[in-house]
Formats: C-alpha cells, structure tokens, sequence
C-alpha cells in the first residue's frame, strides 16, 4: 500500500507500506500495582420505549420513543426537543 500526496499539477509517492517486522522479545511482566479508587457513580439512564417499523414517520412520537423508519431506513428516537437519529442503514 502507498500514500500519496499532491500538489493539484502532480502526485507524488508519500509513504511506501513494507512488510512487517519480526516480534521483538518479551521481557518479565512487572508486579501488579495497587487497585486504584472507585469513581463517582453516574446518572441513571433514561429507557427507549420502541414502537416498531414504520412506512410513514409517527405523527406525534412521545418522549423515548423509538422506532425504524422503513422509507430512509433509519433509526430514530424522540429527545426532549427534536428527533435524532440513532442508527442509519449502510447502502
């Protein structure tokens, strides 16, 4: 594999990949240090509630909800404020 650079009249080889190296030696392992703290615990979460697939978006999604939309073939969830999308469908 190569990498290339250009200058918009000429590209030029960057980079060459080669094959790779041998393994270099393993030395001893160290002693195992001191467990540290435990952090601070976090918010609970909040749950999706899902719907299901859909042809057509839901007209009035409550909060949390979630759902597929069959037509663009996305995921998407209700916020507080807008929809977002959750997963989209590779083509």
């Amino acid at each position: 594999m190569a990498s290339f650079i250009g200058d918009g009249d000429s590209c030029e080889i960057l980079a060459l990949n080669g094959l790779p190296g041998i393994q270099g030696a393993q030395d001893d392992q160290g002693p195992l240090g001191p467990k540290g703290e435990s952090g601070v615990p976090g918010l609970d979460g909040i749950s999706l509630i899902w719907l299901g697939s859909f042809d057509n978006e839901p007209i009035a999604p409550n909060l949390n909800d979630a759902y597929y939309y069959t037509t663009t073939k996305n995921h998407k969830s209700r916020t507080a404020i807008s929809e977002k999308l959750l997963l989209k469908t590779a083509r």
